[in-house]
């Protein structure tokens, strides 16, 4: 995999997670637990609990509690946040899964965007060569090839390590980014109902 690919992938990949993440946002103020999530066909939901009380709920800023509503209402989404639970699970985990992985990616990567940048000089005289003598030309490919030869190792030692991940990074590519895109969908579809079932009278 390259290393363009790679940014794309991890490109992708963080824009999918942020996704799910901005749709499903969590805070935490001392025993008081608060969901935010984004627009759910056009409604803004937030829940806030904690360990002992149930949910309380605010709908386009109506605020709806838990006692009042009907025992048919709290059973609808007592199941729903159970559901809603396994879902955000599901997403932290992936998160807490990637983020060493994304790190070292990044961090490789950003190796060796430095010794290009710092060989950019001599590859840039290698592109215009037209009025070069065939000994100039030489000269300038030496320089290039000194250059890669001072940082061989460290390129080496970072292409080796991206190549590690490589097999991990496929499965990801096939596999989570999918998964997040569906855990996102569910979570929405949670939420849409809670609006529906919250709302009812």
């Amino acid at each position: 995999m390259s290393l363009p690919t790679l940014k794309i992938f991890i490109s992708t990949f963080v824009s999918s997670l942020i996704a799910a993440l901005v749709l499903i946002s969590s805070t935490t103020q001392a025993d008081v637990h608060s969901v935010h999530l984004s627009k759910i066909k056009g409604n803004g939901l937030t829940i806030r609990h904690n360990d002992t009380d149930h949910p309380t709920y605010y709908i386009n800023g109506t605020k709806y509690e838990w006692d009042e509503l009907s025992e048919e209402q709290q059973a609808k989404l007592s199941v729903i946040h159970e559901e809603m639970a396994i879902e955000e699970a599901k997403l932290h985990k992936f998160e807490e899964t990637m983020a060493p992985v994304l790190k070292e990616i990044e961090s490789r990567s950003h190796e060796i965007a430095i010794v290009m940048e710092e060989m950019k000089p001599e590859l840039e005289a290698l592109e215009n060569i037209e009025n070069l003598t065939l000994k100039d030309i030489r000269l300038k490919a030496e320089k290039v090839e000194e250059k890669v030869r001072l940082h061989e190792k460290e390129l080496r030692t970072s292409e080796l390590a991206l190549r590690e991940n490589e097999a991990l990074i496929k499965k990801i590519e096939k596999d989570v980014l999918g998964d997040t895109q569906k855990i996102s969908a569910a979570i929405e579809k949670h939420a849409a109902k809670i609006v529906e079932i919250v709302t009812e009278r």
